[in-house]
């Protein structure tokens, strides 16, 4: 069912400031209610990240400690009048240095207690911590690997002792079982160890744990939002953790979708209407993973573009062909022209679903078309230049814009926590929603790279709610190409 809520505000109203900048959505949580739920789980799982990493962690050097200790004192004992005075430094170090951690890391979780929320009501800008955040991954890196180095010069000390006084079966088990618990804690020291190195890989602090729980968080957000789970809204879980798409599974998607060909409604495509795939690599599952989606990429649909645009661009246009008027318009990984880092794309629309069945006939890419309610009757020949003529001027400039590869950037925006736009690299969602911004269809404060394609589906419908000029966006139909299903005898549920 199509949600499309109108919300009036004042753009110059404190209100509208809070609630469309922070959020990037015009609507509250009392007019639409899953929103207010999202906030509330937001804000729990933030919360719960800084208890569990820390609070788990602690446990674990505590645990490292006492082990140590034990496996010392067990060397120290063993050897009796022969042990050697390097047993005992080595234990006193030990000792010291697990309360300097100690003390280090309870000032870790008062300072990330104090600062935390001065982030969350805006008192800092999050960018500002990035000096605390890296000086506190710095100390819980070091934590983690000198604590396992002095574990595993223990566990060496103490096999040595089995090995030099275990004389009987009974000390030589019981000393077994020690090593084997100094084992198991090393391999989870190295967990953590990696985890740590993952934090600063994503964003210099504790991101990887506040993804984890978000992202659970979001499951179970849409599952009790929808009451359904990712099969019912597109492809299966088990079909995005595989990367497979199945025949079964696509027939399945047709009967959910519905199918259109793109020879029937050619003529009936025109500028705004998006294309969401579902992709199948490692990033797409990245993404589909981090939205609880679908989709992982986004496209807009070009019709009539003025012949210099294409010229930029270097699209050869076939004039005598009826499928030469409309083009996709992208921001790819790959693009056609093998442009490094890859970028914006300009393809006519036909050739970029031939080369996508080409590739797979399973992919799966469904349609919204876009309505705008004071534009009725547009003709397919319309002229873009005059009826967006910013968007145009886009078009042109962003033929030297990279790919966003940073995943930093795309963690923030799935956490919706990006607080300005910064176009100089745009992920595909953002390249739309920028696209949208000038076709004056979202207003100028939008904060774009908060955007996911997620948000221009049914499954979040976000971008129906925050429309200007009254327009919406339909329901998804997934499209193929008759003339390639035909050639190659493709079965297609009606």
């Amino acid at each position: 069912m199509e949600t499309n809520v109108k919300i009036n505000f004042d753009v110059t109203s404190q209100e509208y400031r809070d609630v469309f900048v922070y959020d990037n959505s015009t609507i509250t949580g009392q007019q639409v209610g899953i929103e207010s739920y999202w906030r509330e789980l937001d804000q729990g799982f933030y919360s719960l990240e800084i208890f569990f990493s820390t609070n788990t962690v602690t446990i674990l050097l505590i645990a490292m400690c006492f082990i140590g200790n034990i496996f010392l004192k067990t060397v120290i004992h063993a050897k009796g009048q022969h042990q050697s005075k390097g047993s005992k430094v080595l234990l006193y170090i030990f000792n010291g240095l697990s309360c300097f951690f100690g003390i280090s890391f309870f000032v870790m979780v008062v300072v990330l207690s104090v600062i935390s929320p001065l982030f969350w009501l805006k008192i800092l800008e999050r960018d500002s911590g990035n000096v605390v955040f890296i000086v506190m991954a710095a100390i819980f890196i070091s934590q983690i690997c000198i604590q396992s180095i002095f574990s595993i010069v223990n566990t060496v000390k103490v096999i040595k002792v089995i090995r030099e006084m275990g004389k009987t079966d009974t000390s030589r088990r019981a000393l077994v079982k020690v090593t084997i618990l100094q084992l198991i804690l090393l391999m989870t020291a190295f967990i953590f160890l990696i985890a740590a190195i993952c934090y600063s890989i994503y964003g210099n602090y504790l991101y990887l744990a506040y993804f984890i729980l978000l992202n659970i968080g979001v499951i179970v957000f849409v599952s009790n939002e929808k009451g359904r789970g990712f099969a019912s809204r597109g492809r299966s879980l088990k079909s995005i953790l595989s990367g497979n798409i199945s025949e079964k599974e696509s027939q399945r998607l047709d009967n959910l979708f519905g199918v259109e060909y793109l020879e029937d409604i050619y003529d009936e495509l025109r500028t705004g209407d998006v294309l969401l795939h579902s992709g199948k690599g490692t990033f797409s599952k990245a993404i589909q993973l981090g939205f609880s989606s679908t989709w992982s990429h986004l496209s807009i649909i070009i019709r009539n573009p003025p012949k210099e645009l294409l010229e930029l661009y270097k699209v050869q246009v076939d004039a005598s062909s009826r499928f030469s008027t409309v083009f996709v318009a992208e921001s790819e990984t790959d693009t056609v022209d093998n442009k490094e880092g890859g970028g914006i794309q300009l393809v006519e629309l036909r050739r970029w679903f031939m080369d996508y069945l080409e590739r797979d006939p399973t992919d799966l890419c469904c349609l919204r078309r876009l309505n705008i309610p004071s534009m009725d009757n547009r003709p397919k020949d319309e002229n873009i230049v005059d009826q967006f003529p910013t968007l145009v001027d886009y078009l042109k400039i962003s033929i030297d814009k990279k790919y966003e590869t940073s995943k930093s950037e795309l963690l923030k925006c799935v956490i919706k926590r990006n607080t300005q736009s910064n176009d100089a690299n745009v992920f595909c969602s953002e390249f739309v929603a920028e696209c949208y911004l000038r076709m004056g269809l979202l207003p100028q404060n939008t904060i774009t790279c908060n955007y996911g394609p997620r948000d221009f589906s049914q499954e979040s419908n976000l971008v129906n709610t925050v429309l200007l000029k009254g327009a919406n966006l339909t329901k998804e139909k997934r499209i193929r190409v008759r003339e390639w299903d035909e050639k190659n005898d493709w079965n297609v549920q009606p």
